[in-house]
């Protein structure tokens, strides 16, 4: 255990010895030494915590009875709120908790209970009624405050380190609310911070632009099958099998793979892909690559918690246990064959070899092939293609059942058209996630007393003339 010695006028009313460790007093010391600092609560006009804390459902069966609902786990390390995959909580909480509860745009979403980490700004996209986890505080800053500003400092290593030391509690880590308001904030010039948060508005246009690609892309897709309705075929959210909801006779069973092969489930949906006139077995186009290593912290890593469910964009991150792992070149698509995370399922965007989770199986296609065969591995119907194959104790997809997926394969033209799109989408997230962590090192620069304030002011006008910002 690492022990130090704190002064006289360093202590303070506190009585845990964890508040003065070295860290936090070398922290607060260097945010200090350069900057005007306000207590959190000068910054805002209004701020709510409801006092209920619940997982959320993450599907329900009738939609209309319930309403949306923002938890921390629905946040990016980057700040991301994930809109289209909102938790769900039961409707009657309005009565209680509409008035203050609900999430409006421009909040700032901070997560003062548990991981204690994430931060978000509220944008227009957020559902109406949204009730904001009971983990969070949603606040509403002064309108001469830059709450994008606030945001980066929130996420910058500093603000997380000061952050943590307010926790208490030896059961559930939890941010007091006296502590949280005089949570310590630097206060720049107006024009300061408006440069620096200009970076992360300009990374939101990004980040929705690109979201609206991956959703142009699926429209694409969606397109082959007409009017078809497969919402059927999404496969159970508690990953359980409902294959022995059907009988298959024995002219039908053949000689392949087993009953599960069988399941209605998975021959309706291959039957839907045969009807559009251009499905095909994606073993017909994807060569799987068996390339095997070990992790090492010099490669990005694709972990699949660290994958968004939603649309597979992904960001580097879990233990580097140096542990067995698959390697991946730029282009190939990383199937996550385990069952009930098959949505995991991503690819390597990036210009170098990256490593991934051994239960990643990696495929190669030529060109944007790749990146349209990896939206296809995404679909509820090809999902349901082998959701039920799954066997073992912790159920896994062999690889010979994903080469028979049936995808549509339409000509090299359009497939190029959606991949293209797919393709961008990941560019412009990943220019977005730079220019946040820009922000933050700017933030860090500002702290330390070293920001080029010319150069922060100079990239503010550049980043207000590209994406129609306020000049700072």
């Amino acid at each position: 255990m690492e022990t130090s010695w704190a002064t006289e006028d360093e202590l303070r009313p506190r009585i845990d010895a964890e508040y003065y460790g070295r860290a936090f007093v070398e922290a607060e010391s260097r945010l200090t030494a350069h900057n005007k600092t306000l207590p959190f609560r000068k910054l805002w006009h209004k701020a709510n915590r409801i006092y209920i804390g619940i997982a959320g459902f993450d599907s329900v069966e009738d939609p209309s009875q319930y309403t949306p609902y923002l938890r921390p786990v629905d946040i990016s390390d980057n700040g991301w709120i994930n809109y289209e995959q909102l938790a769900w909580c039961k409707k009657e909480w309005l009565v209680n908790h509409e008035k203050n509860g609900c999430a409006i745009p421009g909040d700032l979403i901070i997560e003062v209970k548990g991981y204690t980490r994430k931060v978000a700004l509220v944008s227009t996209e957020i559902l109406k009624r949204c009730i904001v986890s009971g983990s969070s505080y949603r606040i509403q800053l002064k309108p001469e405050y830059d709450s994008h500003f606030v945001f980066c400092y929130l996420l910058s290593p500093t603000g997380q380190t000061l952050k943590r030391r307010l926790v208490s509690n030896t059961g559930i880590s939890y941010i007091d609310p006296d502590s949280f308001k005089s949570y310590e904030i630097p206060i720049p010039s107006d024009r300061i911070q408006r440069a620096i948060g200009h970076k992360v508005r300009a990374a939101e246009q990004q980040q929705a632009t690109g979201t609206a690609k991956v959703r142009d892309a699926i429209c694409r897709i969606k397109q082959f099958f007409g009017s078809a309705d497969y919402s059927g075929l999404k496969p159970n959210t508690d990953g359980k099998c409902d294959y022995f909801s059907g009988f298959v006779s024995s002219a039908d069973l053949g000689l392949f793979l087993g009953a599960q092969f069988f399941a209605p489930k998975r021959e309706q949906a291959v039957a839907l892909v045969t009807a559009t006139g251009v499905g095909q077995r994606l073993g017909s186009h994807g060569r799987r690559v068996r390339a095997k290593g070990r992790r090492t912290a010099a490669r990005l890593h694709v972990d699949p918690a660290n994958v968004l469910g939603g649309d597979g964009y992904w960001s580097s991150g879990g233990s580097d246990d140096g542990g067995d792992v698959v390697l991946a070149r730029p282009g190939h698509a990383l199937f996550l064959r385990m069952r009930p995370y098959l949505n995991k399922t991503t690819i390597n965007d990036t210009e170098q070899v990256v490593s991934g989770s051994p239960e990643f199986l990696v495929y190669e296609f030529d060109g944007t092939d790749a990146y349209y065969a990896t939206l296809c591995l995404r679909q509820p119907w090809a999902l349901a293609q082998v959701a039920e194959i799954a066997t073992g104790d912790r159920p896994r997809v062999d690889g010979e059942f994903i080469d028979e997926i049936v995808v549509p394969w339409p000509d090299e033209v359009v497939r190029q058209d959606i991949g293209q799109l797919y393709q961008s989408s990941f560019a412009l997230r990943r220019r977005a996630d730079r220019l946040v962590e820009q922000a933050i090192t700017d933030v860090e620069n500002l702290i330390d007393g070293t920001l080029d304030e010319a150069a922060c002011l100079a990239e503010g006008r550049r980043l207000a003339e590209e994406f129609g910002l306020e000049v700072p």
